[in-house]
């Protein structure tokens, strides 16, 4: 290893933080609290179970292995660190990028050294954007990368065998998981986004107490939202109203008020900038899709080509 990579080694911290959110500030459904609770109790039991018990001496390391997973901005990252406020403890966050390493083979170091952290500090651990940590492992590995990110999988499913504290991932999916991480995880939640009543909720606590307001926002009002803001996560709702807020901040701020019309205008606003940019994504889809086809017809033609010259000489 040279000065520089071992300078680089040594330059990697990782420092659990004190959580940022509590569960009085998440809107979540009924069911996905529930789930969330009943995980806890089964975290917060474990001393009992395992040590008072003694069950220990069936299962040496009790598993407190949640997967959060589903769509961006629904509050994966936000209920985990409500998790680590529940427990009175720090949360250490990461995502694969601060565990990848442009040198080879210090991935897994550098992933050794965040559980020990956890270890050391009794902090949750959470993983966010962890699809790559838990993939399924690549059979016919043909490059260098590839056998990296093997080895990144191998030692994560050893690192929770061995780790008795809470850990927690987001993911987008668990279609594709290594089958081996499944006897690791205490539980699988999704996170769905916000119905209808949710919206709404999730509207009233992000218009600030004190924003000056020209009328109190009505039902009619905050109905007449929510449908606009069908198939929003909570994060996109939040940034249609920052955006309202820093759209007026800009003007004179001691005589602007907010009425309910600012509001509904903000979202359906909103509401249009994700249509045009799922249009675009579908364009960019459609031209990438013909393109494709385009080469596979190019090389069909080509490949029709050589046989009928090849028959050709076989004839001649």
């Amino acid at each position: 290893m040279d000065n520089k990579q071992k300078k680089e080694e040594n330059a990697l911290q990782f420092i659990p933080q004190q959580p940022r959110f509590d569960f009085s500030q998440i809107i979540l459904s009924d069911f996905v609290r529930k789930e969330i609770f009943d995980a806890l109790k089964v975290i917060e039991c474990k001393d009992v179970v395992y040590n008072v018990w003694g069950f220990s001496e069936c299962d040496p390391i009790p598993r407190s292995v949640l997967n959060f997973y589903g769509d961006p901005g629904t509050g994966k990252t936000m209920c985990a660190h409500a998790i680590a406020s529940k427990l009175g403890k720090k949360i250490l966050a990461l995502n694969y990028a601060e565990i990848e390493s442009k040198y080879v083979g210090e991935a897994p170091k550098n992933l050794q050294k965040a559980f020990d952290t956890a270890d050391e500090t009794d902090s949750v651990l959470f993983f966010d954007e962890a699809d790559s940590f838990l993939g399924k492992r690549i059979q016919n590995v043909t490059q260098g990368a590839e056998q990296a990110l093997n080895s990144l999988r191998s030692q994560m499913l050893i690192l929770l065998e061995e780790h008795s504290g809470v850990v927690i991932f987001a993911t987008n999916l668990v279609s594709n998981f290594d089958s081996a991480f499944e006897s690791r995880i205490l539980k699988h939640i999704h996170f769905e986004l916000p119905n209808h009543d949710a919206r709404i909720e999730i509207i009233k606590k992000m218009i600030p107490t004190k924003l000056p307001l020209s009328e109190p926002i009505s039902k009619e009002t905050l109905d007449e939202a929510s449908d606009i803001l069908e198939g929003f996560s909570g994060r996109e709702i939040k940034s249609a109203v920052l955006e309202l807020l820093l759209g007026k901040a800009e003007k004179d701020p001691t005589n602007i008020t907010f009425s309910s019309l600012d509001f509904i205008n903000a979202f359906k606003k909103k509401k249009m900038q994700k249509e045009q940019l799922k249009n675009e994504e579908r364009k960019i889809l459609k031209e990438k899709i013909l393109r494709k086809l385009s080469e596979k017809s190019e090389e069909t033609r080509l490949e029709n080509e050589l046989k009928n010259d090849n028959e050709v000489k076989i004839e001649e």
